[in-house]
């Protein structure tokens, strides 16, 4: 199954695998493709969705936060949160400054 099609299927209801994250978040599983690693969670809307990927780090590049919602996923990546159906900037992510060494 390619990444694409294992990101927009149907989401399923929470399962033995699934793990409470964040109170209304699910998380649903990890796959790795082509070098990119995507953490795929489930939220119960949009709003939830958002407060959730906005809470999340990413320092990595390579590295996909996708959360699935009834009204369609949206992600996170090193730069922004964005629509994962089209791509597009739903806004700039926070970047918090690296720890002193």
């Amino acid at each position: 199954m390619s990444i694409m099609s294992w990101l927009t299927k149907t989401p399923s209801p929470a399962g033995p695998d699934s793990r409470d994250v964040s109170g209304p978040v699910t998380f649903r599983g990890t796959e790795n493709t082509q070098g990119n690693r995507y953490e795929v969670y489930q939220a119960r809307n949009r709003a939830d969705a958002l407060a959730f990927l906005r809470e999340q780090v990413v320092r990595e590049e390579r590295r996909y936060i996708v959360v699935e919602t009834p009204e369609g996923s949206i992600g996170k990546d090193l730069i922004m949160i964005f629509d994962e159906a089209t791509n597009t900037k739903i806004e700039y992510g926070e970047r918090r400054p690296l720890e002193k060494p």
